[in-house]
């Protein structure tokens, strides 16, 4: 929650939570209204005011209660603020060679830029070194008040190896996109062009390795653009989180979606419904029916896991 008269007053962004020495690191992105013009990161409005820093909050009691540190532990951006689109969605991970943290956020380059994830390193989780750009992309050129829809600025990143391949998500243009490829130093190099991870509202993605080692993405299924301020107000809800997926890479580079282990305990009898010769929509009369058809796909944008949209789809 924000904390009136700190440095997360005006709001609390996406995190990453990681386990260490028996404490949980909660890493997010606060933001307030800056102290100057010149201290303003988040663009996505002619009247934007906002400054985003990356804050910390600790659990020594199994994820009960938080302490937030008093002070942001990365308090100004590695460019001047000014210069940059946005600065937020940090991700934080532990080099298995080195022993040491990583941390990346989404950012980009105001007018024509593009997208941006930079990347920090860390010895104690407290004390951050900026490292350098992860990964870049380019403009679409767009004239419009918020980057994310110019492709300026990239938001909830994410960067972890599945075998041998580095995968890297992202969301830009309010799509969610993936990219696997390798290291070369401290930088990301694509082995494809950017794909298309899933064609719907799914948004601002996080993943986590579940017990047995599977790469587990995580994601919020947004608010159809249908759906104004009131109407959220009046319905008492907004936006809901998408079942669990599971995340593997084919032997061409291709991600794989399937999903996650855990939602097969949740399916019940089988129902079949016949679509007809032309497949298409089903009407359905004094009933609102709740459905998943979720098969397994390679996440390039032809996405086949579709979450109760009114529609059956026929495979």
């Amino acid at each position: 929650m924000p904390t009136p008269g700190t440095y997360d007053a005006a709001g609390v962004f996406s995190g990453h939570i990681v386990a260490d020495n028996g404490k949980a690191y909660m890493f997010y992105t606060g933001v307030a209204d800056a102290q100057s013009p010149d201290l303003v990161t988040l663009h996505d409005s002619p009247a934007a005011k906002w400054a985003e820093v990356q804050g910390l909050a600790i659990s020594t009691d199994g994820l009960k209660t938080w302490v937030k540190q008093s002070a942001p532990v990365i308090a100004t951006p590695p460019l001047p603020a000014k210069t940059i689109s946005g600065w937020r969605d940090p991700v934080v991970w532990r080099d298995s060679s080195t022993g040491s943290w990583s941390m990346i956020t989404g950012a980009g380059i105001m007018h024509g830029g593009g997208g941006r994830v930079f990347q920090y390193t860390s010895k104690d989780l407290y004390h951050w070194s900026y490292v350098g750009v992860l990964a870049q992309g380019k403009t679409n050129g767009a004239n419009t008040p918020d980057p994310v829809d110019s492709a300026d600025m990239w938001e909830c990143p994410d960067f972890f190896k599945i075998g041998n391949t580095n995968v890297l998500i992202y969301a830009v243009v309010r799509k969610i996109y993936w990219q696997t490829g390798r290291l070369s130093g401290t930088s990301f190099v694509a082995n494809k062009p950017e794909q298309l991870l899933d064609n719907g509202l799914y948004y601002a993605t996080r993943s986590q390795l579940d017990k047995d080692g599977n790469r587990i993405l995580w994601g919020w299924i947004k608010e159809a653009p249908s759906r104004t301020d009131a109407g959220l107000r009046a319905a008492g809800w907004a936006g809901v989180m998408a079942l669990p997926r599971q995340l593997t890479v084919a032997s061409d580079q291709s991600l794989i979606i399937d999903p996650a282990p855990a939602v097969n305990a949740l399916r019940g009898a089988r129902q079949q419904i016949d679509l007809g010769n032309g497949g298409g929509s089903v009407p359905v009369a004094k009933a609102t029916i709740a459905y998943m058809v979720f098969s397994q796909h390679r996440a390039t944008g032809s996405c086949q896991c579709c979450y109760g949209q009114g529609q059956f789809v026929k495979s």
